[in-house]
């Protein structure tokens, strides 16, 4: 490498989110054991070399910063995720996460969103405590374990409205709702829309 004052040599570094990276994996193929070092270098791909150049050109557009950086740092970390250094990034993250029980816990919410939850023993079931459970959980769901129960319910309760198969009603109980009033004021804080207005406005497109 050469630099000189009027062309130095500039290097970026970047703190790997172990919360974002733990949240791909939950829509990833397991990759099972990797065995791969803790560090190592690797040639970057154009996919991540194209992300980087242009997470670091938004320091040339501030006002773009709080919109667009999550997304390009999720991409960022996808294309690693897939090249060369997929694997030592994993088990970094995952040792750091309880990714693995995690995974389990958003497995079993995901199958199981309609049924009532207890969150102490789900925490047992993984074996975690509640505290640490709710922790881990947060920082590669962004969600709390309940929270993201009425995530998923709700889009459940979306699907099943916009195929047309339920009415509104029917699909708060077939999700999990005992009370409709309650359903409606959770599905509007999620779409922006009452779910009656929702279904009018996907039966038009």
């Amino acid at each position: 490498m050469e630099a000189t004052c009027d062309q130095p040599y500039i290097a970026a570094d970047l703190a790997i989110d172990a919360g974002v990276v733990a949240n791909l994996l939950l829509y990833l193929p397991d990759a099972g054991e990797c065995g791969a070092p803790t560090f190592a270098p690797a040639q970057a791909s154009d996919d991540v070399t194209e992300a980087l150049d242009r997470l670091v050109r938004l320091l040339a557009s501030p006002a773009d910063i709080p919109v667009l950086t999550q997304q390009i740092e999720r991409e960022l970390y996808y294309r690693l995720l897939q090249g060369p250094m997929g694997c030592t990034l994993r088990q970094i993250v995952q040792k750091n996460t309880r990714f693995d029980q995690i995974r389990t816990a958003v497995t079993w919410i995901c199958s199981n969103a309609h049924q009532p939850m207890s969150v102490q023993r789900l925490a047992a079931s993984v074996g975690m405590s509640v505290t640490s459970f709710h922790r881990h959980f947060k920082a590669v769901t962004a969600y709390s374990p309940l929270a993201y129960q009425r995530h998923i319910r709700l889009l459940d309760a979306q699907r099943l409205i916009a195929s047309g198969a339920t009415n509104v009603t029917r699909a708060a109980f077939a999700t999990g709702y005992a009370s409709s009033s309650q359903f409606s004021r959770e599905y509007k804080r999620m779409f922006g829309v009452p779910p009656i207005r929702n279904a009018y406005r996907l039966a038009l497109t």
